[in-house]
């Protein structure tokens, strides 16, 4: 598997910071079926604890995946960038601005949004700028 070099290093990482608070790693004891309930007892697979740990490691790995995939998936993801361009104005980020405005389409007029901006980004690069001759 292609993350099993990460989990190894996380089982190393917890073991060795469990070791440095005075906790030790124990494999706990793997117990048999009976004979007497189960005639397929020698063909049992035991589970170690590595493995217990394993699997809640995938699991946990495959929940925070899906958890930021959902958060800043194809909707989401989109809006936020354009959000740049309230924070830094500048010519060049005109077009996602439009992203940005499609969000909140009854509170802006579309129409003159572009030249508005490019008015603002204008008038603050003049702003910035010192004035000369005083």
């Amino acid at each position: 598997m292609c993350c099993e070099s990460a989990f190894v290093k996380f089982l190393d990482a917890a073991v060795s910071t469990g070791n440095s608070i005075g906790v030790e790693y124990n494999e706990p004891r793997t117990r048999k079926a009976s004979r007497r309930l189960d005639e397929l007892w020698a063909n049992e697979a035991t589970v170690t604890g590595r493995d217990h740990l394993r699997t809640f490691f995938y699991t946990s790995l495959d929940l925070m995946t899906t958890a930021l995939i959902d958060r800043y998936g194809s909707q989401t993801l989109p809006l936020l960038k354009s959000v740049t361009t309230a924070h830094s104005p500048e010519l060049c980020k005109a077009d996602e601005l439009l992203t940005l405005a499609s969000f909140y389409k009854g509170d802006i007029r579309m129409k003159h949004l572009r030249e508005e901006y490019s008015l603002m980004v204008r008038s603050l690069q003049q702003s910035s700028e010192p004035v000369k001759g005083l």
